[in-house]
């Protein structure tokens, strides 16, 4: 099932065999799990490649957030993929499951995780408006915190405040193996994703759902 939910809704993926939302239906009434989670090993995040482990033999676009603990219902709300949430959703999947870092579907559904040009998005075949339905129906079935945040690890990260905007930290390569992925997102919510993807309804959506609090979220989880 996640290989299912990773390749729909993808930029340019593979030509399928017959209907793949029929495929996922087929697969679950015939007991695939549809909450199994990704349980690999993550790869050491580097300052050259700058990209957390993807799946292997399965072409998609890189991600800077760990994908431990995904779910194939997070997988398909990362894509904006709304057709495959409703029938996960409606086949027993849990909608809240998070990844390792506390990235919840609802997040992933409404950015957090973007990365321009590899995950499914509006220059790429899922419109905003297709985006906007995957995060209200993420929140609707899923009853999220609308300023939740990511826990990617209490880390000490070194280097300059405002440069980390833009590098990695001094000190990337010194961190232990628990720290996964970019580590620089922790304290992220589901208004930074949206803001990342440039998702103007998306933004004013989550905005009127926890008016004032979410707007003065700093991307360390202060206010």
């Amino acid at each position: 099932m996640d290989a299912e939910a990773w390749v729909r809704n993808r930029p340019a993926p593979p030509q399928p065999v017959g209907d793949s939302l029929e495929l996922a239906k087929a697969l679950l009434a015939r007991g695939a799990n549809p909450n199994a989670r990704i349980a690999w090993k993550d790869i050491p995040f580097d300052r050259d490649d700058g990209e957390a482990k993807s799946p292997p033999n399965i072409s998609v676009g890189r991600d800077f957030l760990s994908m431990v603990g995904a779910t194939p219902f997070f997988l398909a709300a990362k894509n904006g993929d709304v057709a495959l949430m409703r029938v996960l959703a409606a086949n027993g999947a849990d909608p809240r499951l998070p990844t390792v870092q506390n990235v919840t579907p609802f997040m992933a559904a409404a950015g957090l995780g973007y990365w321009d040009g590899e995950t499914a998005g509006p220059l790429n075949g899922t419109p905003e408006s297709e985006r906007l339905e995957a995060v209200k129906l993420a929140l609707e079935v899923g009853g999220d915190d609308v300023n939740a945040v990511a826990d990617f690890g209490d880390f000490p990260i070194e280097g300059d405040g405002e440069a980390l905007l833009f590098a990695y930290p001094d000190n990337l390569e010194q961190l232990p193996e628990t720290a996964r992925a970019d580590v620089r997102w922790t304290g992220s919510s589901a208004l930074h994703g949206a803001a990342i993807m440039d998702q103007l309804s998306i933004i004013q959506f989550l905005v009127e759902k926890a008016p004032g609090s979410t707007r003065e979220t700093s991307s360390d989880g202060r206010r």
